[in-house]
C-alpha cells in the first residue's frame, strides 16, 4: 500500500506542476510515517461521492462529469480510474475528480500485508490545529 501511494503521488505531482484549471482537489502533500509503514495523500475535503447505490453516475451529474473529463482530455491527460465513487461534489456544487493519476493495476499486491488506515484517522494524526505534523 505504501509503495502504491508513493507511486500515485509521483504521478500526481506531475499533473500538479502543469498550470491547468482541472476539476481536482487542492492537494497538501504526501506524508509518510517515520518508520515507512504507512503513507497518506492529504487533500482538501471535497464533500461526498456522487455514486448511487450501483456506483453509477446519477443523471443529474452526467453533464458536469462529461465536462470535467473533457477538461482532462484538453489538457492531454487520461483519467485512468474514473468512477462515480471517484467523483466528489463539494458543498457549493463543484465537481472534483480524485484517484485519476495512475492506471489501475489488477495484480498490484506487493504491499498487501500493510495496514489500511482510515482516512479520517490519518488526517487527524497528520495535521493538528497548530499545523504541525505528528
Amino acid at each position: 500500500m505504501v509503495t502504491a501511494i508513493l507511486r500515485e503521488w509521483e504521478e500526481l505531482e506531475k499533473v500538479l506542476l502543469i498550470p491547468l484549471n482541472l476539476p481536482i482537489p487542492l492537494y497538501y502533500g504526501c506524508f509518510c510515517s517515520p518508520c515507512g509503514t504507512s503513507a497518506a495523500i492529504l487533500m482538501e475535503d471535497c464533500g461526498r461521492s456522487i455514486a448511487d447505490d450501483n456506483d453509477e453516475i446519477p443523471a443529474v451529474y452526467q453533464d458536469q462529469v462529461s465536462s470535467a473529463l473533457d477538461a482532462f482530455t484538453r489538457a492531454g491527460l487520461t483519467v485512468h480510474d474514473h468512477s462515480a465513487a471517484n467523483t466528489l461534489i463539494t458543498d457549493n456544487g463543484q465537481l472534483r475528480i480524485i484517484d485519476f493519476a495512475l492506471p489501475v493495476e489488477e495484480d498490484d499486491n506487493e504491499d498487501e500485508d500493510e495496514e489500511i488506515v482510515d482516512e479520517e484517522i490519518v488526517s487527524e494524526e497528520i495535521v493538528s490545529e497548530d499545523h504541525t505534523y505528528n
